[in-house]
């Protein structure tokens, strides 16, 4: 096993209007060693279309896991907060339930959900 995990932070700069989600690397003591640049883009690891389905799987997961953190204010060593279970479930409930509606504005938009 390796000393590092990735997963996808939700980020933002400046201000909360424009989040992006970045690749960092976790150390297994669960802190920050690295992370990608914005400009990377959040791509998958591969063009099979199964695997893609997954990548995309774990960045939704993961944006919605974690509390977002001013992608300049990010420094080695640094621990993030995760964002409750029963927000978390809501949040999804509400995806669901809008994209079976078509209805917009996306749930993240209102009030009380991160």
């Amino acid at each position: 096993m390796s000393d590092y995990d990735f997963r996808w932070q939700p980020v933002y700069v400046k201000d909360e209007d424009a989040v992006f989600i970045c690749l960092v690397d976790i150390n297994k003591d669960g802190k920050l060693e690295d992370w990608g640049s914005l400009n990377d883009g959040a791509s998958g690891s591969s063009d099979e279309l199964s695997t893609m389905s997954i990548d995309l799987a774990h960045m939704f997961i993961d944006s919605i896991r974690w509390k977002r953190v001013n992608y300049d204010e990010l420094r080695v060593g640094m621990t993030f907060e995760r964002v409750s279970k029963e927000t978390v479930k809501a949040t999804v409930a509400k995806l669901v339930e809008h994209a079976m509606l078509n209805e917009y504005p996306y749930p993240w938009e209102e009030e009380g959900v991160p």
